[in-house]
C-alpha cells in the first residue's frame, strides 16, 4: 500500500451518497415540503400530525441509509494508523537520503577547499619563481649588454686627422674615401 491509500478506494475518486443528498432537492428525494405552519382544524391537525410523523421516518430512514453508505466510504481508525505508519517510514527514508547527500556534499566541499589551497599554495610559488626569473634575465641582460660593450674596445681604433692650415676638408674626405673604397696609400693621414 502507498501513502495516502487504504485498502478501500478514496472517497474523493468516486461520488458518493453524500454528494447525491447535497445536490437533490427534497422533492427529487420523494418528499414533500413540511408546512410548518399549525393546522387550522382539529381532524386536519391529527391527519397532518401523522402525516408528518410519517414523512419524518422516512427522513430519518433515508438519512441514516445514506450516512452508513458515507461512512463506509470514510477511513477508519485503523485506516489512517497504517497510513500515518507508511507516511513516517517514508519521511524517514527521505530524510535519512538527504542526510546521505549532504555528507556527500560535505565531503566533495572539503575535497574542494583543500584542492583550492594546493592550487592557491602552487600559484604563489609560480608567481614568486617567475618573479625571481624575471630579475635574473634582467640581470643577465645587463651584464651580455657590458660584455658586448667590453670586448668591442679591443676592436676599436682610433685615428686622428692631422689639422694643417693647408689642407682642406674635401681633400681630407677624398683621401679617406679612396682609402676605404680601394685600399690605397694612407700617406695623406
Amino acid at each position: 500500500m502507498s501513502p495516502g491509500t487504504s485498502g478501500a478506494s478514496s472517497p474523493r475518486s468516486q461520488t458518493g451518497p453524500m454528494d447525491d443528498f447535497l445536490t437533490t432537492t427534497d422533492s427529487q428525494r420523494g418528499l414533500r415540503h413540511i408546512d410548518k405552519m399549525a393546522p387550522t382544524s382539529p381532524d386536519a391537525n391529527s391527519a397532518a400530525d401523522s402525516a408528518q410523523g410519517l414523512m419524518k421516518d422516512a427522513a430519518l430512514a433515508q438519512i441514516s441509509t445514506e450516512l452508513a453508505a458515507i461512512s463506509a466510504n470514510m477511513f477508519t481508525r485503523s485506516d489512517r494508523r497504517d497510513m500515518i505508519t507508511e507516511l513516517r517510514a517514508v519521511v524517514r527514508e527521505e530524510i535519512q537520503g538527504v542526510h546521505r547527500d549532504l555528507a556527500t556534499l560535505e565531503h566533495r566541499v572539503e575535497e574542494m577547499e583543500a584542492e583550492s589551497q594546493h592550487t592557491t599554495l602552487h600559484q604563489q610559488k609560480a608567481v614568486l619563481a617567475t618573479t625571481r626569473q624575471g630579475s635574473m634575465i634582467m640581470e643577465l641582460r645587463h651584464q651580455v649588454e657590458d660584455l658586448d660593450n667590453r670586448s668591442t674596445w679591443n676592436n676599436v681604433r682610433i685615428q686622428v686627422l692631422p689639422k694643417s692650415e693647408a689642407e682642406s676638408l674635401q681633400e681630407v674626405l677624398t683621401g679617406l674615401f679612396t682609402q676605404l673604397l680601394w685600399g690605397g696609400s694612407s700617406s695623406w693621414l
